[in-house]
């Protein structure tokens, strides 16, 4: 596999803590049996005193030494039994889930570690490791599918986001009420309205991950919101990531504290390079409607006359003319006239 090793709440966890933490939080089944190499089996007895195993197979001093085959079969066969027959008698076989999961995994390649820090978040600690503080997406979701009644649910993922996409085929199939969507990474696929447009020609609730994240800790842990998912980027900085703040924060201190700046000539864009805005002060504070930041090198770019390209009407998603007004009121502020305009005039700004 591509991992080294992984730590929940800051010790080494095997394969079989994983499922068993799986299948009781979403099944509510324990393990009751398992058979693996002697080390395996003896971490399992550690932490579930209850449960049965078999040893297949011991290392030493580089070696293997495997139990028979026919061996094995029949040890199996017994612990089996003997597993079912204290299952039927009561005995516990379910192990105590942590109410909070800090996750660290150590990569074997350290651009597979860097691809997911940018995990909704997560956070890149070094070379090859990354951590998760893990609120369950997937169950929240399927949980307001039945609180609200809701007949059809899409997670949209862009195509490109190889990891993410690996990670939820491998659990969209327990959820039968949720279909994953893969889009291609055009802008503004992103904003709802052009979302819900393409989905669905309706209305529709849209979500993105900082809701749904919200609405779990409403839901499950009855927690105010007061915390936000924030993506720092830009030239300015130096590795960009994903970092969870208070609301009130100052965008000074959450810099000072999670980036090492590249000099003091810098200027702040807020919620996008294309449709964000821009700001002077890293006084502000970070509030809910704050998304992401760019630290970016500061650029000046003259404003010119208008040449009535019309490259502003050709590439807005809704139709509109910025230049005439047309139906400007169906304008997403996607800032795409903007981006495309030769003559670097801000047209939604202009028409509001």
């Amino acid at each position: 596999t591509g991992f080294k090793h992984t730590k929940i709440n800051g010790k080494i966890v095997s394969e079989y803590i994983l499922n068993t933490y799986f299948a009781q939080s979403k099944y509510k089944v324990p393990v009751i049996m398992l058979c693996g190499d002697n080390n395996l089996t003896n971490i399992c007895k550690e932490e579930n005193e209850n449960i049965e195993t078999v040893s297949t197979n011991v290392g030493l001093h580089g070696a293997i030494i495997t139990k028979h085959p026919n061996v094995v079969y029949k040890e199996i066969a017994e612990a089996t039994k003997k597993a079912i027959l204290k299952l039927e008698e009561g005995t516990n076989f379910f192990v105590e889930i942590p109410s909070k999961f800090e996750t660290e995994i150590q990569f074997k390649n350290h651009i597979l570690a860097y691809k997911a820090s940018f995990f909704p978040n997560a956070k890149f600690l070094d070379n090859d490791k990354t951590i998760h503080y893990s609120d369950n997406i997937l169950d929240t979701i399927d949980a307001l599918i039945k609180i609200l009644g809701i007949n059809k649910c899409v997670m949209v993922v862009k195509d490109n986001d190889t990891d993410n996409v690996v990670n939820l085929l491998n659990l969209i199939g327990t959820y039968p009420n949720i279909n994953l969507k893969l889009m291609a990474d055009l802008y503004p696929i992103g904003n709802k309205m052009i979302l819900k447009d393409e989905l669905f020609n309706n209305d529709a609730i849209f979500l993105d991950v900082n809701d749904v994240f919200n609405i779990y800790k409403v839901l499950r842990k009855n927690k105010p919101v007061t915390e936000k998912l924030i993506t720092v980027s830009g030239n300015m900085i130096n590795k960009p990531k994903i970092v969870n703040v208070k609301i009130g924060t100052s965008v000074k201190e959450l810099l000072d504290k999670n980036f090492k700046i590249k000099g003091d000539d810098y200027h702040l864009v807020i919620n996008g390079l294309i449709s964000g805005y821009e700001v002077n002060d890293d006084d502000m504070i970070i509030t809910e409607n704050i998304r992401s930041i760019f630290v970016t090198s500061k650029v000046f770019n003259e404003t010119m006359p208008c040449i009535r390209c019309g490259l502003c009407v050709k590439h807005c998603p809704v139709g509109a003319n910025p230049v005439t007004g047309y139906k400007m009121d169906k304008c997403i502020k996607c800032g795409a006239c903007k981006y495309v305009c030769p003559s670097n005039i801000s047209l939604g700004e202009k028409n509001e």
